[in-house]
């Protein structure tokens, strides 16, 4: 959350010289992104405009990296293994995925320009809300429990790393069709994309494996459950 994750310095163009720039062409001198800072600068700019929704829409591109305090919490929280407790603090993780999953029909329907002819907008944005909401509500087999919060963790973040390799995707998709090589979008995609933004995609899949791993039944001289 604190180290730079992209930088809008460097287009294909830089590395295989064509005519046109082509659709993705952008400013040299975009300063580097750091999410916790852009959540905070973006947040106040909106506070300060009295603009209490834009408080929480403004930083859309990061809000996924605003989960992990909260993921922190509840972890930290339920290590002793109270019942009682893991259940209060998956409730409130629900809520948490409840509340993502309408922030993402807005997102997708402000933001979402879609990989088709426009006419297949709608339903690909339909198609896609629903696929956020099998990733958070979805459970595998044995993954069912009220209090089973590491689930919740792993869905939340599973949303987070496809949300954070929609943007290089999204690249990459543009630059193929203005008909750039493999090696000059590879190029521009890792003088973009910072050490901070694979570090984090490294994170979010590290954090989203575990409720994906099958879970041994416990028995006698069973092993503990080290997923």
């Amino acid at each position: 959350m604190v180290m730079p994750v992209y930088g809008c310095r460097a287009h294909p163009q830089d590395f295989d010289p064509k005519p046109n720039y082509g659709a993705m062409r952008w400013s040299t001198d975009h300063p580097d992104d750091v999410p916790i800072a852009k959540i905070a600068e973006e947040s106040f700019d909106a506070l300060r405009r009295v603009d209490v929704i834009g408080v929480v829409w403004a930083p859309r591109r990061w809000y996924p990296y605003a989960f992990v305090p909260l993921w922190i919490a509840a972890l930290w929280a339920c290590a002793r293994g109270d019942d009682e407790k893991r259940r209060r603090w998956a409730a409130v993780l629900r809520r948490a995925s409840i509340a993502a999953l309408a922030f993402e029909a807005a997102y997708l329907w402000s933001d979402f320009n879609g990989v088709g002819a426009s006419w297949l907008r709608f339903p690909e944005r339909v198609v896609v809300w629903f696929v956020v909401g099998a990733i958070l509500f979805w459970r595998p087999n044995g993954r069912r429990d009220e209090g089973d919060i590491e689930a919740h963790v792993s869905a939340q973040a599973l949303l987070g790393l496809c949300h954070a390799l929609t943007f290089p995707l999204d690249n990459v998709r543009h630059w193929l069709g203005d008909g750039y090589s493999v090696s000059s979008i590879a190029s521009a995609l890792a003088t973009n994309y910072k050490f901070g933004f694979w570090l984090a995609v490294a994170a979010f899949a590290a954090a989203a494996l575990p409720a994906y791993v099958p879970r041994r039944d416990a028995g006698p001289g069973a092993l503990p459950d080290v997923a």
